[in-house]
């Protein structure tokens, strides 16, 4: 019973994992300039489209945790077990991909015909990766999507603390305390939206992801109705709408309505994409390194009639 509520996360995970790498391979770019693939390759367009399902990620890792903790029956009491398990979980693999990103940087300037810069580790880009804070120190991530990772570990210390009152039997028949939280998700959305600009890079910037994937908690786990979640969902998919309906990343909103439906609708999947889910995260970590090479090592083999 517990497993059927997440088909739908199986293939979503498998969806966006996907995306994500395929925006990666077609844009991976030939001596920092031109990408593999034509400007006018239809696999191109496509794949600048499909990408934003990486956003998905938030809304499902959300409904995930709800279920999980209510199904611990989690206190406040447990916040440094929770956090400690989500870091063994998250970090060991986040870590192994970093130091093979920077071997595989080494073994490049080990080649004799290798003309770039010279090998060094930038060690307050190395430990500010490893601390997920690398803009605050002016550098880049060593690979572009360990970005979300630092926003799922803002989430889990978050919800740690507010899940007890979130998942509360007083909160879920309280429609006033619903109203209160609507006015919170709307308020991180004027605040990300104007002068404050958070960049993107905080907890905040996403709220409305994650609550999304809490309300539709709710619904699957039979605390609000069929009704109430409808009106909910409404108010919070408008919400989403407002945030990025005048941005690059309007997308957003379509792929957040297409999890909602797959959530409320798939109820069973082919063992295939189960078994692709489980391995989802390990593949969305070394896609980059490892279709990189590809790519490197093939790129006089392909042209771009794709």
């Amino acid at each position: 019973m517990f497993k059927q509520k997440f088909y739908g996360v199986d293939l979503l995970r498998v969806i966006a994992c996907i995306s994500v790498c395929l925006f990666h391979f077609c844009n991976m770019k030939l001596d920092n300039t031109q990408t593999y693939l034509s400007s006018e390759s239809k696999l191109l367009l496509f794949s600048n489209i499909i990408w934003y399902f990486m956003f998905s990620f938030f809304i499902i890792s959300s409904y995930i945790l709800f279920f999980s903790l209510a199904n611990e029956k989690y206190t406040l009491k447990q916040y440094g077990k929770f956090i400690l398990k989500r870091f063994l979980r998250i970090y060991p693999p986040f870590l192994f991909s970093v130091i093979i990103f920077i071997l595989i940087q080494l073994i490049f300037t080990l080649n004799p015909h290798y003309q770039g810069a010279t090998f060094q580790i930038e060690w307050t880009k190395l430990i500010s990766n490893l601390l997920f804070c690398p803009h605050l120190f002016g550098y880049e991530w060593y690979n572009p999507i360990y970005w979300t990772l630092a926003i799922e570990f803002q989430f889990y210390f978050v919800l740690g603390i507010v899940f007890p009152i979130l998942n509360s039997e007083r909160f879920n028949g309280n429609f006033t305390f619903e109203i209160i939280a609507l006015i919170i998700v709307y308020a991180t959305i004027y605040f990300d939206s104007t002068s404050l600009n958070l960049n993107k890079q905080t907890l905040l910037s996403y709220w409305d992801l994650f609550y999304l994937g809490f309300i539709l908690y709710r619904y699957k786990s039979n605390k609000i109705n069929l009704n109430k979640a409808l009106v909910i969902l409404l108010l919070l998919m408008l919400a989403i709408f407002l945030h990025y309906h005048q941005t690059e990343h309007f997308m957003i909103f379509y792929v957040s309505a297409i999890v909602i439906l797959v959530i409320f609708f798939v109820k069973e999947l082919p063992n295939m994409i189960s078994k692709m889910s489980d391995i989802s995260y390990s593949f969305y970590l070394t896609h980059g390194f490892t279709g990189g090479l590809f790519l490197y090592f093939t790129r006089n083999i392909f042209n771009d009639d794709i």
